[in-house]
């Protein structure tokens, strides 16, 4: 923020950024100038933005946007000020922000009625088919670029079950769990929920972008089984904060249940 003016003092004429990042090797936009600055027996990397000229009009906060920072690692920044004559030293930097992306979600725009759909089904086979997931809109602070092309992971699990659905089985209304798994995940083990396939750099749906529907092929069903579909989305471990790594996959989005058969689905 700029002091306030007094009699005789000079205007504030333009304003520049430097920021720190987090972590290690770090591509900047080519016109982020890097300075290697000394700290006591430390050394950093800053990147200095362009100078940036201040209209006449007097404000008492000046803003500035920072553009194309990648998302998945944290910052810190820096400001100086300048008139006609000198700059500023730099200010004291800020606290780090960690730039990423929240868990996505099943997408709220489709209500209620969202959920893994049965596409085609035979004797041993399914096509199911679901919605792409939704990354929840950023903190207003930090906003997501148009024209990113953001994908995630998703994890499809499956659940089998001996009886009618509403009969007692155990686990078979458990919350699925992406992480578990099987040596032969197309092999049925009722009640117990297993992975069955794990897709890679996959749309989600962001800044309201428009994205088909997603599905996949599932064989090797018994047909005296019931059948129940979860499925998971996750962002890449680039895209996540620090502190989700462990905990990343979002809530599941389910199907109903499903009794093989041969006749299709409409």
């Amino acid at each position: 923020q700029p002091p306030p003016s007094h009699r005789g003092a000079l205007a504030l004429r333009k304003y520049q950024v430097r920021y720190r990042v987090q972590g290690g090797d770090y591509a900047a936009p080519a016109h982020h100038r890097p300075v290697l600055v000394s700290a006591g027996e430390d050394a950093h990397w800053w990147y200095e933005m362009p100078e940036v000229r201040l209209g006449e009009e007097r404000v008492g906060v000046v803003q500035a946007q920072i553009r194309e920072l990648t998302a998945g690692r944290a910052f810190e920044f820096c400001v100086r000020l300048a008139n006609d004559l000198r700059w500023s030293d730099w200010s004291p930097a800020t606290d780090w922000l960690s730039i990423s992306l929240p868990r996505p979600v099943e997408n709220p725009r489709l209500g209620p009625a969202n959920s893994v759909r049965f596409l085609h089904s035979s004797a041993s086979s399914v096509r199911l088919g679901w919605s792409p997931f939704h990354v929840p809109v950023w903190d207003q602070k930090i906003q997501c670029d148009p024209s990113a092309q953001i994908t995630a992971e998703y994890r499809i699990s499956m659940l089998a079950a001996t009886c009618e659905p509403g009969c007692e089985s155990p686990r078979r209304n458990a919350e699925p769990h992406p992480e578990e798994s099987t040596d032969d995940p197309h092999n049925a083990h009722p009640n117990v929920w297993r992975v069955v396939e794990t897709l890679y750099d996959m749309p989600v749906v962001v800044n309201g972008s428009s994205v088909a529907t997603l599905d996949l092929q599932v064989g090797n069903l018994e047909p005296q089984l019931f059948y129940k579909f979860a499925v998971h989305a996750r962002l890449p471990a680039s895209l996540r904060a620090a502190e989700d790594h462990d905990e990343s996959w979002g809530a599941p989005l389910e199907s109903g249940w499903l009794k093989p058969r041969v006749s299709a689905l409409g």
